[in-house]
């Protein structure tokens, strides 16, 4: 009896609660205000709320359940009795784990308490680099198969949901495989979060509750804020007790360990002030302060390969927070400013140091990664230039002329700087046996750049675009720049890098040609799942707005250089902190 009620179908839940009730199917994919397809062409109000109904009718329910990855022999053990045990070490081995609150037609099988692994031994073996972990880069932890239903017994309470015991347990193995290509997508591609064959971040939580915490906040933040809502109370429980450990820190804490807790934090904030949430939306602000002190490095002291890349890449994304308008941002690039324009620099990996033996190729590199910190440094400068131009346009006290001078000033120093910094035969490399990090790393360099001028050109103050239309031609060439080099990305599947989401934004709003501008939002629908919990489809959304809103004005005869997006934004009770995150 037990083996013909497994074998029934389940019931999808996924779907919204309007078209369960109505007995049809749901597409379950959402428009620009959250409704399914089905209510959409009946003009119906799209309830996605979950309503629960346990039933105490079978000896399972007190049971703990495990719903498995879809396994390919499955149809041929359906037809025999369910096995009713499995072992720890069979989950680990699994594929990346997710949460989910409803049935599935996969084998179910009831777990009983096993001996837990050492945790060295389960981090080992998590961090180890597969082929399948690196083929399903593409996916997303919602459309990962195997979940974690619940504990003994189904709380009441469903603020505890994803902060027991065993959920905790799982988090730092989500953190490695999804969120953190998510949050630092060149820190992963290029290994620097690994040393000793594991995840740097995930070691140091071992040892430093906190970041433990932020670790588990983040990894349920990024499921929840997409279609598992109820995972949200147990995120702020966690983002809660990570904070209060902030406020007590010791000053003998490890410096490390405090500087990663705080840039988990600083995402964590980054993608909730993107939400139209009613709370305050500007607590990443603080962290950045916090950081700003944490990246003043002593002379003499060492730093981990990792905190290095990290104290630039949040140099980066504060200063594309001050870019987008943000008046919190500036924290941290002001103490780079004002502090010799300092950063610790990280060693090259033994892996790339061999890969780079002969000296031509080292040198280089390293011109090309000197370029890139070059990038950092320009954008920091524009992104303070562009803060006190919109607050000196809001009162009026910067004239056209003064205006005009200004932007023509810092567009020359920026070409002086990549003249002077940009390796000249760096497209006659073709010596050279293995380029990849070569031109990786300068092909990331080239594309901010082409960002940093066209925002310099569009986007410093309100309505720029008004005053003349001086740099045109090149502002259509780094267009077209960065359309083809984020389609040229797209053909070796780099779909899950929220750096080119700000370009491909960019370029998309600026360009005066519609086949670009469709180009821009067909690549940022296939990066959806860019950025942390899908924030490409944030952009996406602005973007259309913005196309939108320049057809209606060249509809009515107005100009569409009057259009500004950050203003726009505004206006739509939009936040954009750091596009794609």
């Amino acid at each position: 009896m037990e083996t013909a009620q497994a074998t029934i179908a389940q019931r999808s839940y996924t779907g919204c609660r309007t078209c369960r009730q109505r007995k049809v199917k749901c597409d379950e994919n959402r428009d620009d205000i959250g409704r399914c397809g089905s209510c959409s062409r009946l003009n119906r109000q799209c309830d996605w709320t979950r309503e629960w109904k346990f039933i105490d009718s079978s000896r399972a329910v007190g049971k703990q359940y495990v719903i498995l990855g879809r396994d390919p022999h499955r149809v041929a053990r359906n037809n025999k009795p369910l096995r009713t045990t499995t072992s720890a070490g069979e989950l680990t081995r699994s594929r990346p784990l997710m949460f989910v609150n409803s049935s599935s037609g996969d084998l179910a099988a009831t777990i009983v308490p096993a001996e837990p692994q050492s945790s060295k031994s389960v981090s080992n073996q998590d961090s180890r680099p597969t082929s399948e972990s690196s083929s399903s880069s593409s996916e997303d932890s919602d459309t990962q198969s195997t979940e974690l239903i619940r504990s003994t017994r189904v709380p009441l309470d469903l603020m505890n949901y994803g902060t027991r015991t065993r959920d905790n347990g799982i988090h730092p193995l989500l953190f490695d495989r999804i969120v953190c290509r998510k949050i630092m997508p060149m820190a992963v591609r290029f290994k620097l979060n690994i040393e000793d064959n594991e995840n740097v971040l995930i070691s140091s939580a071992k040892q430093f509750l906190p970041l433990r915490h932020a670790i588990c906040a983040i990894t349920l933040l990024n499921s929840g804020m997409k279609n598992r809502p109820e995972l949200i109370a147990g995120s702020f429980q966690h983002y809660d007790r990570a904070i209060t450990a902030c406020r007590s820190m010791p000053p003998s804490a490890n410096s490390e360990a405090v500087f990663f807790l705080h840039f988990i934090l600083l995402m964590y904030d980054i993608a909730c002030a993107s939400q139209r949430w009613p709370e305050d939306r500007g607590s990443w602000s603080l962290h950045l302060r916090k950081l700003a002190c944490l990246a003043r490095i002593p002379a003499g002291s060492t730093v981990g390969r990792l905190q290095a890349y990290l104290s630039w890449y949040v140099l980066l994304l504060d200063a594309q927070a001050g870019l987008a308008g943000n008046p919190e941002a500036g924290h941290y690039t002001r103490a780079f400013l004002d502090n010799g324009r300092s950063l610790p620099a990280w060693p090259i990996s033994p892996s790339q140091r061999q890969v780079l033996s002969t000296p031509g190729a080292m040198e280089v590199f390293l011109q090309t990664h000197r370029l890139s910190l070059v990038t950092f440094e320009m954008f920091a400068e524009q992104s303070q230039a562009s803060l006190k131009l919109r607050n000196t346009f809001k009162d009026r006290h910067v004239g056209l002329e003064e205006r005009q001078k200004f932007i023509q000033d810092l567009t020359s120093r920026h070409e002086e700087l990549w003249q002077s910094n940009c390796p000249a035969d760096i497209d006659n490399l073709d010596g050279i046996d293995d380029l990849g990090i070569i031109r990786g790393t300068y092909n990331f360099a080239r594309l901010q750049y082409s960002i940093l001028q066209l925002h310099l050109h569009t986007s410093m103050y309100p309505y720029q675009r008004l005053d003349g239309d001086a740099f045109a031609e090149e502002d259509a060439r780094h267009c077209t720049y960065i359309i083809d080099t984020v389609n040229q990305s797209f053909k070796f599947n780099d779909k899950e890098n929220h750096h080119l989401a700000s370009g491909l934004f960019l370029a998309g709003a600026a360009t005066k040609i519609p086949v670009e501008k469709s180009a821009a939002l067909i690549m940022l629908k296939e990066m959806e799942h860019a950025g942390l919990s899908g924030a490409v489809a944030r952009v996406r959304h602005l973007l259309e707005l913005v196309v939108r809103e320049q057809a209606q004005r060249e509809i009515s005869g107005g100009s569409v250089d009057g259009v500004d997006w950050i203003e726009l934004s505004r206006e739509h009770g939009l936040k954009n902190v750091v596009f794609g995150m």
